[in-house]
């Protein structure tokens, strides 16, 4: 692993297949296969928070999809069973005291939901990451329907 420099700053290389936002902070997660790890910097470890039994793993090491599917801004990720019978939705059991909108409220990341939710990590149009104060308030109105001007 190497820094913007070039620099060498670690012999241990984590996953480097998709970022998640697992585990209560604002600093993603790694997502591998059927696992979640989170990198340590100082120590140049990951420990491993979570791991997906009996599912299936696609050509990209991929689960079938993964986001903000259930609305507290953490990532769900969703696996089919290696026998093809079942869909599973994983979530964190990680309490968090982060208290932001949910994911797909940003319009970048909800694109991005709908477009490669299982090709690539998912990303806001704001910095949501080590620092941030708050999330800027999203700009979502509701559309009013009005069944007597309808033409």
């Amino acid at each position: 692993m190497y820094n913007v420099d070039g620099e060498e700053i670690s012999s241990v290389q984590p996953s480097t297949n998709f970022r998640i936002w697992w585990d209560g902070d604002v600093l993603g997660e790694l997502l591998d296969k059927d696992f979640v790890e989170k990198w340590d910097w100082e120590q140049n470890t990951t420990t491993r928070l979570f791991t997906a039994d009996d599912v299936r793993i696609n050509s990209r090491n991929a689960p079938v999809l993964y986001g903000d599917l259930l609305g507290d801004w953490r990532e769900e990720i969703l696996y089919e069973t290696s026998d093809f019978k079942e869909l599973r939705l994983y979530t964190t059991t990680i309490p968090s005291d982060v208290r932001i909108y949910t994911l797909p409220h940003n319009p970048a990341y909800r694109n991005g939901l709908a477009v490669k939710g299982y090709m690539q990590s998912l990303l806001t149009d704001y910095d949501l990451g080590d620092g941030i104060s708050t999330s800027p308030y999203p700009n979502i109105r509701p559309t009013v329907y009005n069944r007597d001007t309808e033409s």
